[in-house]
């Protein structure tokens, strides 16, 4: 589940810290900045069964839910597609 994810506009990176998931965004332009607000925030994830992810908490304007599709060779997801796909990276 964890990795780092790219869109024309910003990278979201899956982490895991001490047992609890975040998705952080990091804006790649000032439009992108402007539109979605501070880079850096986290928001606390939960996984939805076996290839979704769901805001533990309401975030933005309500639960936000994230699918992980395909695989690469080492069985990581591909995708992360929240509305737009965003590649794996790292």
């Amino acid at each position: 589940m964890c990795g780092t994810y790219r869109t024309t506009r910003y990278d979201l990176t899956l982490t895991v810290e001490d047992g609890r998931a975040f998705l952080i965004r990091h804006s790649r332009t000032a439009r992108a900045t402007s539109l979605f607000g501070r880079p850096g925030d986290r928001v606390e994830v939960v996984r939805l069964g076996d290839s979704a992810v769901i805001t533990a908490r309401p975030a933005f304007d309500g639960h936000r839910v994230l699918s992980l599709i395909g695989s690469d060779q080492h069985g990581r997801a591909r995708f992360l597609h929240n509305g737009a796909a965003a590649y794996r990276v790292a």
